[in-house]
């Protein structure tokens, strides 16, 4: 991943997926979380946005990484329905999906 990067889910496997993007040599630009109780908040002192603003946040984003081991797929289809179109990676299976 060489552009921005930005991840789903700011828990545990949100905080892990972030700490091995930057293991990678990688930034991880913000979090994107559907609890708004997680909104304006900061993990791992990265902001965390509603899914729902990721289009006007983050134009050049290159990645999300879905960080969930229940709710990947539900999440992955929440991300195309507000129109992401670039890749997605599920970070429990490091599959990348264009």
């Amino acid at each position: 991943v060489t552009g921005n990067s930005v991840v789903f889910g700011a828990g545990v496997f949100g905080e892990d997926a972030c700490k091995r993007i930057i293991g990678y040599g990688k930034k991880v630009d913000f979090f994107i979380d559907s609890d708004i109780n997680k909104h304006e908040e900061k993990l791992m002192n990265i902001s965390v946005y509603p899914v729902k603003d990721i289009l006007l946040i983050g134009a050049e984003i290159e990645l999300i990484v879905i960080a969930s081991f229940y709710w990947g797929v539900d999440m992955y289809k929440q991300i195309r329905k507000i129109g992401y179109r670039g890749k997605i990676a599920f970070s429990s299976t490091n599959h990348i999906l264009g």
